[in-house]
């Protein structure tokens, strides 16, 4: 499941982030099991938009995790 760059959701998180950083919002695609979703999608009948939020250096999950 993923969400569409197009959708309006998505286009509000993008101007808040291009406002917050003053940089413009970059999309990149991630991997991830959130089984959840799609029911909360179709639960809900609304837009979803899971944005995750860490540094490519962090190292999620992994022994030497970290969030700065």
């Amino acid at each position: 499941m993923r969400s569409s760059p197009e959708c309006k959701i998505v286009k509000v998180a993008q101007k808040a982030y291009t406002e917050v950083f003053q940089k413009p919002c970059i999309f990149t695609l991630e991997g991830a099991t959130i089984p959840i979703a799609a029911d909360l999608v179709k639960a809900s009948g609304a837009e979803l938009l899971l944005m995750g939020l860490a540094l490519d250096d962090d190292n999620i999950h992994a022994p030497n995790d970290a969030f700065r």
